[in-house]
């Protein structure tokens, strides 16, 4: 009787080990975080799953960015432009690091956020060798943007917080930005824009 005992025991043992490991593993999966609830706590908070509330924010090390100050994130930091254009609106987080990176597309885009750690502790820098070149761009005007149209020529609610932009020997303007308005830019530093006359910051019909 004892050993008939011991094999059932055995036997459920083992598939609740099988469970559990298949737990794991779906909880360390792609679609773990859609089945982990939270609630903030107190009166009027609801239950939300873990991936609602990460969804808010995005972050550039979700696209492979490691902001090293040693490797390329250009493809990484387009990436991260791409989905949170397709999300907006969309919230790019970059925490500590340097982030080195050629060229980035225009980033005014309505509703859409670029806030680092701190403007000490997040450095997006430019390495571009291209002579005179902006390091970032804002720029309404641009055709086909999100937000830009015969009615509504400037850009609004695009953001930046918290974040420092490095130029390079190149580097003729630094943040080059027109047409925004109605945004809100808190903590954010530009340094070495040393191209003969080179600019920190130009402003070319902005309400920020």
């Amino acid at each position: 009787m004892s050993i008939l005992i011991d094999k059932v025991t055995k036997r459920a043992l083992a598939a609740l080990t099988a469970a559990y490991n298949t737990f794991v593993t779906t909880l360390a999966g792609i679609g773990g975080a859609a089945l982990v609830g939270y609630v903030l706590g107190g009166a009027g908070t609801v239950l939300r799953t873990l991936q609602s509330i990460l969804s808010e924010r995005i972050s550039v090390k979700d696209f492979g960015a490691l902001g090293d100050d040693a490797a390329d994130d250009t493809a990484a930091l387009i990436a991260a432009r791409t989905y949170a254009l397709a999300n907006l609106p969309c919230t790019i987080f970059f925490p500590k690091g340097i982030y080195r990176f050629t060229s980035l597309p225009n980033l005014a885009i309505k509703g859409l956020t670029l806030r680092g750690a701190s403007h000490r502790e997040s450095v997006l820098k430019c390495t571009s060798a291209v002579i005179g070149h902006s390091a970032l761009t804002f720029d309404a005007f641009e055709p086909g943007l999100t937000g830009n149209d015969a009615t509504a020529p400037f850009v609004m609610q695009c953001n930046l917080h918290n974040l420092t932009v490095q130029g390079n020997a190149n580097t003729a303007v630094i943040i080059m930005v027109q047409g925004l308005a109605r945004c809100v830019w808190k903590n954010v530093f530009v340094r070495e824009a040393r191209h003969a006359d080179g600019i920190g910051f130009h402003l070319k019909g902005a309400q920020l």
